[in-house]
């Protein structure tokens, strides 16, 4: 049997091939192909184009050409963040206030904020309002309660269902998953904090206005029900050094945590709510890429179009299955190749050209 000896004979049957059957193997004229994209393409996807052709003619076998598009692929590439930054503040009023926690947010960027005794707010403006924020709401059980946590878009989260007024649990989903619980406990709370007990995880947090002074004598008495039901849940506090509540004097807005390490320290920030912030540093395993990655549609589809013709011939040559196989390898490969990487941090969204005249316009 004659083996073909052309340098296109780019398929696993080449080395079989009979020479009495007539086989297209270069199905199509390189440069005549690409003079008609051209004008199509960018710069940059028609050498991306270019490239990806030339390499389907000078690859002598479909494996062999397969095998170098994959080596195209980037590995996984991670940053590690070890840390997670809250801001807990007793706003005293949503409404009131909601500006003074656009300003901390602004201030702060931090990955969560938790918001205690909200009060009522219209949350028909809360969209244009913390634009940016996923957000969960848990009403309380007068006009003066309820508790809102708002967390970075760019964080896994979902909410844990919980009907416990002033109680938001949300699941932070990283290495592990953190639930953080979000607390407003005034002295008429009609729950106990044995409710909470179903809720608390080996790797669980709660952070919120208490309302009890682990160490003044007049909170005595909650102070040591609260501490025997942390102690049954393996919970352990962990306190700022100075006052929290401007109004009495008294340390009352703090954590508690299981399996989290937690640092927490008051903020000196000038706010009109009776409490001080709180910032709070909250270590965790978590893997963010580092890597963003754009697949260039365009040339995949016009390379598929350029290739139709070997992609017939191949099916009257090979077996159904074979045929099916090459062909899915082909898609997988071919998408890896005309995929680009670019470091995350150096990404900006680059904005419409509709909005950038209007931009233009509203400056002139």
């Amino acid at each position: 049997m004659t083996h073909i000896t052309s340098h296109y004979k780019l398929s696993p049957l080449a080395p079989v091939f009979n020479p009495d059957v007539k086989v297209k193997k270069k199905s199509f004229d390189i440069e005549y192909a690409l003079s008609l994209v051209s004008s199509l393409l960018s710069k940059f996807e028609f050498s991306l184009l270019s490239e990806i052709v030339n390499e389907w003619f000078f690859f002598p076998t479909l494996s062999s050409c397969f095998s170098h598009w994959k080596s195209f692929k980037q590995l996984c590439s991670y940053s590690f963040s070890s840390q997670i930054h809250i801001l807990l503040f007793n706003v005293r009023g949503l409404e009131e206030r909601w500006e003074e926690v656009l300003l901390l947010l602004d201030k702060y960027k931090i990955d969560c904020l938790i918001l205690t005794e909200v009060g009522s707010f219209d949350f028909s403006l809360f969209n244009q309002i913390f634009i940016n924020f996923k957000y969960f709401y848990q009403k309380g059980e007068n006009a003066w309660g309820g508790v809102l946590m708002l967390f970075k878009p760019s964080l896994s989260v979902v909410r844990v269902k919980c009907e416990t007024p002033n109680i938001c649990i949300v699941d932070v989903k990283l290495e592990r998953v953190m639930r953080l619980i979000g607390v407003y406990a005034p002295r008429s709370k009609t729950w106990s904090w044995n409710t909470l007990s179903s809720y608390i995880t080996d790797c669980c947090s709660l952070y919120g206005d208490f309302n009890i002074d682990l160490d003044v004598k007049a909170d005595e008495k909650a102070a040591k029900e609260l501490l025997s039901w942390a102690d049954l849940c393996a919970l352990a506090p962990v306190v700022p050094d100075s006052p929290t509540s401007l109004r009495s004097n008294r340390i009352i807005d703090y954590a508690f945590t299981r399996g989290i390490p937690l640092t927490v320290q008051t903020c000196e920030d000038n706010t009109t709510s009776d409490h001080k912030l709180i910032i709070i540093v909250s270590k965790c395993e978590s893997k963010e890429s580092a890597l963003g990655s754009n697949t260039h549609c365009k040339v995949f589809n016009y390379f598929l179009s350029l290739t139709v013709e070997f992609w017939e011939n191949e099916r009257k040559l090979a077996s159904t299955d074979e045929y099916y196989t090459n062909f899915i390898n082909l898609l997988d490969c071919l998408k890896t190749r005309c995929t680009t990487y670019f470091p995350l941090k150096k990404y900006r969204t680059s904005i419409p050209k509709e909005l950038r005249m209007k931009l233009s316009l509203t400056r002139a």
